[in-house]
């Protein structure tokens, strides 16, 4: 993890392969960018790098995190309790879900995941709200200021 006055870049490793990377700004409070390399051979990677995000935001005093999601990811962040501002886009992601929709590449935009929120049931899932509710499990994280 790296991080400047009020931004990090967090990368996950697996035998110092690089497999994810996050970079978040805002005290974490914002979640610029997240990418995960290998999806096909590592589950859980974009979920554990949200938790860290969400987690180093209610340690920054933040009881929400905004992003923008893009393309295929709105599945992702809807179900882990991201929200847009506006019924209409958050019903047109539901409809995916449950099936009632099949395009999904034109649902896009600014999200707000509330920490705080549960879900409500199958059709708005909040599973950070879940995930955030149990313990880190021992993690050993390097810190590197960037001199710049």
């Amino acid at each position: 993890m790296r991080c400047g006055a009020s931004s990090y870049e967090l990368s996950l490793k697996h035998n110092n392969e690089e497999i994810g990377f996050a970079d978040i700004t805002g005290y974490a409070s914002y979640l610029e960018r997240i990418d995960n390399f290998c999806p096909d051979q590592y589950a859980g990677t974009g979920t554990a790098l949200v938790e860290l995000t969400a987690r180093l935001a209610i340690k920054s005093g933040y009881t929400s995190i905004n992003l923008y999601s893009v393309n295929d990811a709105t599945q992702f962040h809807f179900k882990m309790g991201s929200r847009f501002d506006n019924l209409e886009s958050d019903q047109a992601i539901k409809d995916f879900i449950a099936g009632r929709k099949k395009d999904e590449h034109k649902i896009f935009g600014d999200m707000q995941l509330d920490l705080a929120k549960s879900s409500t049931g199958p059709e708005s899932p909040h599973l950070m709200h879940t995930i955030l509710k149990d313990d880190v499990e021992p993690l050993q994280l390097t810190l590197q200021h960037n001199a710049n």
